[in-house]
């Protein structure tokens, strides 16, 4: 105790050391710097003081189980969902991502005036995120906190599902409940946003504990409903992590569930219901999974999630990851013994856990986001392992070191959450300011958010631009949020960012290019100095056909000129 009231001490005083050590802190690597280092504060306090208060802890809740009423269940449920709810309404509306979050809008946008995913516009996002924002548009208006309530609802709705499941798989409603919210808290409130890595890891998670309930309890009502509703989403979602899920779940669960044809059925009936939704929206299947296919040549098995992290950063995922994995070593011997003794279906149960370790590896692989999102599966996995799964009870070191560390990922996740570091990590200094970051906007579209007086003065100056120049307009990178905002059609069979190797194969670019040059632009307005990821040839086609006008502080437009 006394160790974590030191670290504490040292968190509160940090920004005066660091004042002190480089003055004024105003560079990225300072702030950033400040940030790792309060985490890791955080961090280190929470795991200890919830390793030393674990056992007399234990034993005040074993003396409240005895009075404890359902009332007091559903009214924590319900507090906690109150607390993500307003969190994600407040601190989604603090700070903005410049890239991300103005294809997000574009994104949506363009589905409200009629163009098709795939087919009218080129999207690597899978359909399950398209759809998802275009609802929210639809449900709760064209604004920034539509997709705010969606992803608040959605919140919401998995963190009880998550609940119901680790209880039944468990049958600790505490350590369920905690479980549940720190999943959510790494997942989704880490963003506070719609996005499409976040609701892939939220199904997938649902998915894995789907299985393992039906896997233990096959004859469950409750068992075939989570899988079928956890399935089917899951198809809809980012397919190197749905994908990969989705053949291992159901091939284990094929194995361990002793109803073999109510599972077929099951699986059936949930591609059916992918391939409906996606035909009732509109969406392109071979268009779909062209795009698909073109991504998967693009990248291969590439480690494209890694190249964001430094050595120093590397190193201590990797140690965080597999301090995470700790449970799964328990199981191994398991494993082992249900292989000699030719007992599958146990093994099938058991495969499950080194197969979510293994999934949440590709993930930290692959995909470019922060790593607790990968790694609330592991989390999940060892919470069943030690509390839930009827093994050989590990020893109680090992539960105690383990809830620590689910504490730990909570508050760290919660910490960064509130700072919106994985906004920074979108483009700081792009409407992202550590300092003087509280400035309200003027544009209704974003009324209730707080971000740089940079964004609102851009906004602004696109507003200007667009009603002083003619169209069609062409908004370039970090500001195709200026199509929604004036009410202009985004140009069709064009990207919705220009990101070759990510939004479109590389092989492309020549033909988009084309496409291009064929809408006849008359107006091209671009951040000053923001051309990221545009070849030399598209710079020298505005060059040869537009002149530029910088009269605007913000921005650099382009006139066509007059053949």
């Amino acid at each position: 105790m006394a160790l974590a009231l030191a670290a504490l001490a040292v968190y509160r005083a940090l920004p005066f050391l660091l004042f002190h050590l480089y003055g004024q802190i105003d560079s990225d690597h300072e702030w950033r710097h400040v940030y790792e280092t309060r985490d890791y504060l955080i961090t280190f306090a929470a795991w200890l003081i919830a390793f030393v208060l674990y056992q007399p802890l234990t034993s005040i809740c074993a003396r409240l189980r005895t009075r404890w009423k359902p009332l007091y269940t559903a009214i924590c449920l319900l507090a906690a969902c109150v607390f993500m709810g307003v969190f994600i309404l407040h601190f989604g509306n603090r700070q903005f991502g410049a890239y991300d979050l103005g294809i997000l809008i574009d994104t949506g946008w363009r589905q409200i005036i009629g163009q098709r995913p795939y087919v009218d516009f080129l999207t690597a996002t899978p359909p399950g995120f398209n759809l998802g924002i275009e609802y929210a548009f639809r449900v709760f208006g064209i604004n920034w906190n539509a997709q705010l309530y969606a992803t608040a609802i959605f919140a919401t709705g998995s963190f009880l599902w998550l609940y119901w499941l680790l209880c039944r798989l468990t049958g600790r409603r505490t350590v369920a409940f905690w479980l549940a919210f720190a999943a959510e808290t790494a997942i989704t409130l880490e963003l506070s946003f719609w996005w499409y890595n976040s609701s892939t890891e939220t199904f997938v998670l649902l998915f894995f504990l789907s299985c393992l309930l039906l896997c233990r309890q096959p004859c469950s009502v409750g068992a075939q409903i989570s899988y079928y509703f956890s399935l089917w989403p899951l198809g809809l979602m980012k397919p190197n992590m749905a994908g990969i899920m989705i053949l291992c779940g159901v091939a284990l669960v094929l194995c361990g569930a002793g109803r073999k044809l109510r599972v077929i059925l099951l699986t059936l009936a949930a591609a059916a219901t992918v391939l409906l939704f996606l035909y009732v929206n509109g969406v392109s299947i071979p268009s779909m999974l062209a795009t698909y296919h073109g991504a998967a040549i693009e990248h291969g098995l590439t480690l494209f999630g890694l190249r964001f992290y430094s050595d120093k950063e590397l190193v201590v995922l990797l140690l965080w990851t597999l301090i995470m994995a700790l449970p799964i070593v328990t199981v191994l011997p398991a494993c082992r013994l249900s292989l000699r003794h030719r007992q599958w279906r146990g093994l099938a149960f058991q495969l499950f856990f080194p197969t979510i370790f293994l999934i949440t590896l590709y993930g930290l692989i692959t995909n470019s986001d922060f790593a607790d999102m990968q790694i609330a599966n592991l989390l999940a996995g060892g919470i069943v392992i030690l509390f839930g799964i009827g093994m050989p009870v590990p020893q109680p070191i090992l539960r105690r070191i383990y809830i620590a560390l689910l504490f730990a990922m909570l508050a760290s996740d919660l910490y960064a959450a509130a700072t919106r570091y994985r906004v920074y990590a979108i483009s700081p200094h792009l409407f992202f300011e550590w300092e003087d970051a509280d400035h309200g906007s003027s544009t209704p579209f974003f009324k209730d958010m707080h971000a740089s007086p940079r964004m609102d003065l851009v906004i602004g100056q696109i507003g200007q631009a667009v009603s002083e120049n003619q169209g069609p307009f062409f908004m370039g990178p970090r500001i195709e949020l200026g199509y929604a905002l004036n009410g202009l059609s985004s140009p069709d069979r064009l990207p919705v960012g220009w990101d070759p190797g990510v939004s479109f194969a590389r092989r492309d670019q020549g033909r988009l290019l084309q496409i291009w040059q064929e809408h006849r632009f008359q107006t091209l307005i671009f951040l000053k100095g923001e051309y990221p990821y545009y070849p030399p040839e598209f710079l020298s086609l505005i060059r040869s056909n537009y002149s530029s006008d910088d009269k605007y502080s913000e921005l650099t437009v382009y006139h066509a000129r007059r053949q």
